[in-house]
């Protein structure tokens, strides 16, 4: 890591953008110290969400989360016995334990964040826009996600925690990108030049999108808006689809002699051609949409009969 490293400098920031958002004197590290003692108990007070929430150096406690009442809170804590010392182990179930309490995630990760910041950040729209990151449909894997990439960023960036990283990165993209801070332009640079952060984001995007349909459906999709894209998509679903129908998985065998020994014989001309637009396509040149469309439906013809072929 540089030592002028550009999320450090964000980090350092971080206090100036939320005084000049809030208007008010803001210190995230006396809430911390007010609380810390509350880890250790296996319990939550009504008392350290109190210190948390209404904290005159959080204005944003009470602004931006909703919060059920005092009485909803007090009764649901009670007898409840919560673990946050040995967190991050067993996350999931303490997370979900404060959800029945606080009903959001989000709200969930406010509480978090000051009673254990080594391990956990503030969910924020601004950071999971910069990240890449879909909310999934489950929110606590929404939120599991979210955390996975702030404590990976702080290992790597050598942060304290991972609520330093959370900062750094909310400072990027609402001061920096935000247009709120002045003096940003070195940073702006170093965050496109930065390949790690590149990959989180892309690793992300690519989630949402493969996570959920096939390879074939984002091609389709892409068809309309980025036909350079899914032409190179699509071309490599063809392949991997002939060779998967053939029993071939490696490549030392060119794509059109495979067709000739394993296609069926009145799909071999068609084939063939699929081919040629397959070469075209990882050459670097853009099919149409309607050659986009042929090569999709062959592809998914060519699924279908491997599976047949393969039962």
């Amino acid at each position: 890591m540089p030592p002028t490293d550009y999320l450090h400098t964000c980090a350092a920031r971080h206090r100036e953008l939320t005084e000049m958002l809030t208007r008010a004197p803001q210190d995230v590290g006396a809430i911390e110290r007010a609380v810390a003692k509350a880890r250790s108990k296996r319990a939550l007070s009504y008392a350290t969400v109190q210190a948390i929430v209404e904290s005159p150096n959080f204005a944003a406690g009470k602004s931006f989360w909703a919060w059920p009442p005092r009485e909803e809170i007090e009764r649901s804590l009670k007898d409840k016995k919560i673990d946050f010392w040995n967190l991050p182990k067993n996350e999931k179930a303490v997370a979900k334990q404060l959800r029945s309490v606080f009903k959001t995630f989000d709200a969930v990760s406010v509480i978090l964040r000051f009673l254990v910041p080594v391990h956990y950040g503030i969910l924020s729209t601004p950071v999971e826009n910069l990240l890449g990151l879909l909310p999934p449909p489950e929110s606590i894997d929404r939120y599991l996600n979210y955390l996975n990439d702030l404590r990976d960023i702080r290992d790597k960036r050598k942060f304290k925690t991972a609520a330093e990283a959370d900062q750094a990165l909310w400072t990027l993209q609402l001061g920096v990108y935000g247009g709120r801070l002045n003096d940003v332009e070195a940073i702006k640079t170093a965050h496109e030049q930065d390949p790690y952060l590149r990959s989180i984001r892309v690793k992300n995007l690519s989630d949402g999108l493969f996570g959920k349909h096939s390879k074939l459906d984002v091609a389709e999709a892409l068809s309309f808006h980025r036909l350079e894209i899914a032409s190179q998509l699509v071309a490599l679903e063809f392949e991997r689809a002939v060779r998967q129908y053939a029993g071939r998985a490696d490549t030392s065998e060119d794509l059109s002699s495979l067709i000739v020994r394993s296609a069926p014989v009145h799909l071999r001309g068609e084939w063939q051609r699929c081919r040629a637009l397959r070469n075209r396509a990882v050459h670097g040149k853009a099919l149409d949409h309607r050659e986009v469309e042929d090569l999709i439906r062959s592809t998914r013809q060519i699924i279908d009969l491997s599976q047949l072929k393969h039962t």
